[in-house]
Formats: structure tokens, C-alpha cells, sequence
């Protein structure tokens, strides 16, 4: 269902509990923060609606979507904004968990789905609820901000680990090991020796006759 928005025309009268447990495609468990959320007004942020932009402290698409009407849980998919002028405002507050965000018009009280824009690579927008699509090069997007929601810690959970600069990145080569295994028997190898050659007889004999010589001189 299509609806055009008129702040203050067909306000919502419902609760904050009812319009966002209508949200069925957000997991219960993001619902229910949503919702602890709104009712203690604990906005993540305060748009500015107008009739071609939404501003505020995080960049959003620019429209919103699935609008609560009225009492009877009328909710619009697409809301346009055909009546309003280039001078009409309205501002809002956001609540968000996780990639999940909805808005809480300040005046009409329409709960309704935002998106709100968490990243940008080359020609490609990705929002906070995973959808991708082409944005022409002259488009600029704000800044990312990492808040206290967990909607970018996936990104670098995966991310390659980067090598430091001046310092080598190596793993160590493994020991090979020995053909037998680490703990074969060690072969002892026996290296012959060459023979000490022996004098012969002769030598002793005039050794022998040398000494006795010797000794009856200094007698």
C-alpha cells in the first residue's frame, strides 16, 4: 500500500510496542531493544525531514517507509511526499540497534522504517540493513560514524591481518625429518686406521750396543 504523507493529517494512536512489533522482519530480539528504546526516548538521533532530504548526525536515505496511519494498523510501504512544499519541514527521532533503525515523527507520531547509510565503496551504497545499489560518481555521502551500536564490527572481522611496514613476515621453515623418522638408530661407522710401521731388528741390536758404549765411557 501506497500512501502520501500530510504531517498532522490521520496521525497514528497507536503505541510504540504495536507499530514496531509489526516489523516483522526485524528479529524479535532487535524489536524488543527498539521498543525498550522508545519508550524511554532514547533516541540515537534527531533528523530533519523535508520534502527531497532527510539531515541529521548520520546519513539516511531519503524517504522513509512501512508509515503507521491512524488506529486501525494501516501501515504504508511506500510513503511519498507529493503535497508537501519545498519549505515544509518535520524532524524526527531515530532509534536504532544494530543495522535496524525506525523514525518517530515529532508532530504526526507515523512510526515508520529509515535506512540509514553506513558505508560507501567507488559507485556502491551500502545501508545499514544490507542493501546494495548504485549511486552515480557525483553522489557524496557524509562520513561513517562508528557509534555505540554493533552494525560494523562485522566488517573487520574478516578483515586480512596487514603486515607492518620494515618488519619481514615469514613463518620459520620445518625441520626435515630423517628418512628413518626422528628416532631411527644411528649406524656407527668403523674408519680402519693405517698401521704404525715397526723398526726393524737391526736397529734394535745397534741401539742395544749404542747404550752399552755409552755406559762404559762414563764409568
Amino acid at each position: 500500500m501506497n500512501c502520501d504523507w500530510q504531517p498532522a493529517h490521520n496521525v497514528y494512536t497507536g503505541t510504540a510496542h504495536a507499530a514496531i512489533m509489526a516489523y516483522a522482519d526485524i528479529p524479535l530480539p532487535v524489536r524488543k531493544v527498539l521498543i525498550e528504546k522508545a519508550n524511554r526516548n532514547a533516541y540515537d538521533d534527531v533528523i530533519e525531514i523535508s520534502k527531497s532530504a532527510i539531515h541529521g548526525r548520520h546519513d539516511y536515505l531519503p524517504d522513509l517507509k512501512e508509515m503507521h496511519f491512524g488506529s486501525a494498523g494501516k501501515v504504508c510501504a511506500a510513503v511519498g511526499l507529493t503535497k508537501w512544499s519545498d519549505r515544509d519541514r518535520q524532524r524526527a527521532m531515530v532509534f536504532c540497534e544494530g543495522s535496524f533503525c525506525v523514525a518517530r515523527p515529532s508532530v504526526c507520531n507515523n512510526w515508520s522504517r529509515i535506512v540509514r547509510i553506513v558505508a560507501k565503496a567507488e559507485n556502491e551504497v551500502v545501508t545499514g540493513e544490507g542493501v546494495r545499489f548504485s549511486e552515480s560518481a557525483s553522489s557524496t555521502f557524509g562520513p561513517i560514524y562508528a557509534d555505540e551500536s554493533s552494525e560494523l564490527q562485522g566488517i573487520f572481522a574478516t578483515a586480512e591481518p596487514v603486515p607492518v611496514l620494515g618488519v619481514p613476515s615469514f613463518a620459520p621453515e620445518p625441520l626435515a625429518e630423517p628418512s628413518g623418522g626422528w628416532f631411527a638408530p644411528v649406524q656407527v661407522v668403523s674408519v680402519p686406521l693405517p698401521a704404525v710401521p715397526e723398526l726393524p731388528a737391526w736397529a734394535y741390536i745397534l741401539a742395544a750396543l749404542g747404550l752399552l758404549v755409552f755406559y762404559h765411557r762414563i764409568k
